[in-house]
Formats: C-alpha cells, structure tokens, sequence
C-alpha cells in the first residue's frame, strides 16, 4: 500500500501536528497521510511521534485518521492484512453479517464446505429445509442400508419398528433370505423368525427389501433418535441441497449454525471478499479491533511500508 490518501481529514492531522496552515498546504497539499506523518516525524516533529500513543489508546483519533468512514480506506487497510489478522475481525462479528457473507460463495462450493460441517450441523442445516420425511425419501437407497446397517444400531431397536411394517414386507424379507415362500404368515412369528436370523442373515434381510420398508424403518428410527441421520454420507445431504433447494435456500438454513462455523467457512473466501464480509462491521468496533488486534498494521501505514 502506497498510503491512504484522506483529504477530508487534512485539516485534522494539520492541527494535530502543530503546523501553521501556510506551510502544511504548501508542502503537504498533494501528500497522504502516511507521508506527512513520516516526513514529519524525519524532521524531529514530537507531535508526530505521539500520534502513535494516540493510536492505540484514543478511538476517535484514528477513525478521523484513517477517515474510517470512508469505506475504501477500510478496505484498503484490510489488504494489508494476512489471514490471521483478518480471523480476528471475523470472530467478532455477529452471525446474520456473516451469513450474508455466504451470498459470495457460488452455491457448489458452499454445499462442498456445509458438507465439511460436523455430522450434528450438517443434520440441523438440512432439517431447517426439509422435513424428516423428506428427508429419508430423498437420500439414496445406499444411505438407507448405512444406517440400517451401522453398528450403532441394536438389533432390537430395530425390531421395534419393524413391528410397524405391514407383513407382506416381513414375508419378503424372510423369503429373500431363507428362499421359504410365505401366504398369509402370522405378523407374530415372522417376527419371531426374524429375530432369530443370525447377524448375517439379518443384514442381508434388510439389505434385501424393497426401498418403501427400508424408509419406512428408517423414518421411525430417526425420529426416535435423530442421531441416525448423521449416519448419512454428507455428500447424499449435500446432493439434496443442490438438487432441490436455490442458493438463498442454503443461506436461509445457515442460521441454525453457531458463529464459529459461520467464521470457519466465511474465511475460506478470496481475500478481496473476507474484506467485503468484514466490511459490514460498523466502523467503532472496526477501529477498535484494529488498535486491539493489528496495532502493527497501523504502524505500516504510518511508515509508509507495503
């Protein structure tokens, strides 16, 4: 950065370094702040060496300095600024600002980071879109089988909902294992004979009936526990999101996340756009972080290095 030229606030840096209006216009008039402040401070200018003092301690002093309200010169400081002095802006702003951030990402790579999430906040952001029904009728039979299948279920949980199932599914899950062909079989004992496959028999079972029962099993389970659908392959939720939901959809439904994940998948923008994120801070407590958390970044301002 060359230096943040802030015209409108000449004459405030004129009166804070003790110069005579006469030879601050004749020698500064086309200078920026950073030069005045240096070449003043060259010229053993005590006032220029203190402005550092008030840099640190006087927020209203650099929101005049660095014309804070000028939101190019904002973004310009904000250029300046590695990844981890822009993280320090980004924890502290409030959710609904970085959520509107998300509007930045094209909808792919937004899914891609969702898919990221830990399993609990993936289920929530998809359940802010679309009701558990929906749900289990959405994602593949494969992901049906996941968690039918997972070694988190118990056997007779299983069988609790399967209690539920009409027999005509109990008989086709006993024939495709057994090969016995069933007519009219007793609800009861199918059950029974179910309950006694072994864990091979049982797997295959489920594994072989038809996407309606599996659903439905599925769909009692998890609303038992919702903890099943973390079960699912993130990409099958995420496939869901972008098949049948707009982007302003996915935005809508980031609100059930907490900050930090806001700031974890906000910081993975380009740079230009972390800034225009962080842009959205008022400018109090973007002075205020920026004495706080990047008092060396100022400094390079005033320097004139960059």
């Amino acid at each position: 950065m060359s230096g943040i030229v802030v015209d409108t606030n000449l004459t405030f840096l004129q009166r804070k370094l003790g110069i005579s209006p006469e030879k601050f216009y004749e020698k500064y008039v086309d200078k920026s702040v950073t030069e005045i402040i240096k070449e003043e401070a060259e010229e053993g200018n005590e006032l220029a060496i203190k402005i550092a003092y008030e840099m640190t301690n006087n927020v209203e002093f650099v929101k005049e300095l660095f014309a804070l309200i000028d939101i190019g010169n904002r973004f310009e400081i904000l250029q300046e600024m590695n990844e981890d002095q822009l993280m320090m802006f980004l924890e502290i702003m409030d959710k609904e600002d970085l959520q509107e951030g998300l509007k930045y990402f094209k909808q792919e790579k937004l899914l891609d980071l969702y898919g990221q999430l830990e399993p609990e906040f993936l289920v929530k952001v998809v359940l802010a879109q679309f009701s558990m029904e929906q749900v289990v009728k959405l994602i593949p039979e494969e992901e049906l089988d996941r968690v039918l299948t997972s070694t988190d279920l118990k056997k007779e949980d299983i069988m609790k909902h399967m209690q539920s199932l009409p027999p005509v599914f109990l008989a086709q899950m006993i024939e495709s294992v057994t090969g016995e062909e069933i007519e009219d079989g007793n609800p009861d004992e199918m059950l029974d004979k179910i309950a006694n496959f072994s864990a091979s028999d049982f797997k295959q079972g489920l594994m072989n009936l038809k996407p309606l029962p599996k659903q439905m099993l599925v769909l009692g389970l998890c609303t038992e526990n919702d903890e099943y659908l973390q079960l699912v392959n993130p990409k099958a939720y995420t496939d869901i999101m972008l098949t049948y939901m707009e982007k302003e959809d996915n935005i809508r439904a980031a609100r059930v996340l907490k900050q930090e994940h806001l700031v974890d998948i906000v910081k993975e923008l380009p740079k230009e756009l972390v800034a225009s994120v962080i842009l959205m801070l008022n400018v109090e407590d973007f002075a205020k972080t920026m004495m706080k958390k990047t008092p060396e970044i100022m400094a390079k301002i005033i320097l004139g290095e960059g």
